[in-house]
């Protein structure tokens, strides 16, 4: 078995983990397209200056998690400025969104040209009706460019999910699991597994050298450390971020 993802450089670093699916596409949509029901708008939402998070927001930990991507942006920690979400709004209020993020540490195995698109939410009362489905169509439809891989990943529990990223197009291309270094969730990354006779699609093309485990020494985790206490804002967003997920 060969192994991506982000691997912390200390001890005790391990701990049992949930187990995840790891879906890929390279662009293509499904053949019988799916339509947002009357009633309901779409969006995309951009982080900027004085838009950390969408119109419609109901909770604080949606906004965390918004901001969370905003800062990041902001901070200029993923491999492009490619960050955003598919909202979809009902009655003014936000009731699903699917994010999308380039490389960065939490999905390492991604080349400077991929997105991964999650985390996904959709409002109880309004599942059921394809939103999620929608959104992931809508998003490789808009940021399709060539080369680009868009990848989903989903505990290996979560058949509502599963289903949709399958009847979306994407295929399987392994299993993984997360890691989160001594504890700390913030600095936690998904690490995929695979069969050695799988071709390595996860590395980046210019790189021709023998899949190994992309690893974060412990002085780049201080690095990280060090720029959130730079940063006031950033620090306070991503600690905000990190408590509502507990």
């Amino acid at each position: 078995m060969q192994c991506w993802g982000v691997h912390a450089d200390l001890s005790a670093t391990r701990e049992t983990r949930r187990h995840y699916l790891f879906y890929r596409n390279g662009g293509l949509t499904s053949a019988d397209p799916v339509i947002l029901p009357s009633g309901y708008s779409a969006s995309i939402w951009w982080p900027s200056p004085r838009n950390p998070w969408p119109t419609g927001v109901s909770s604080l930990k949606t906004s965390a998690r918004f901001a969370f991507r905003w800062a990041l942006d902001r901070a200029r920690l993923f491999a492009n400025r490619e960050v955003g979400a598919l909202c979809i709004h009902h009655g003014g209020r936000l009731i699903h969104y699917s994010g999308f993020t380039p490389r960065y540490w939490r999905f390492a195995f991604l080349t400077d040209r991929d997105l991964q698109i999650g985390d996904t939410w959709t409002d109880p009362e309004h599942r059921g009706k394809g939103l999620a489905g929608y959104a992931l169509q809508e998003i490789i439809d808009i940021k399709q460019t060539q080369g680009r891989r868009f990848w989903h990943v989903v505990g290996d529990a979560n058949r509502a999910s599963i289903r949709v990223v399958e009847k979306a197009g994407f295929g399987l291309v392994g299993k993984g699991s997360w890691n989160k270094p001594s504890g700390i969730k913030l600095l936690g990354s998904y690490v995929l597994l695979t069969s050695d006779a799988e071709p390595p699609n996860v590395l980046s093309p210019t790189q021709d050298v023998a899949p190994t485990e992309v690893s974060i020494s412990a002085s780049a985790i201080g690095q990280i450390h060090s720029r959130r206490a730079k940063r006031g804002i950033v620090g306070t967003i991503l600690s905000e971020y990190e408590l509502s997920n507990k």
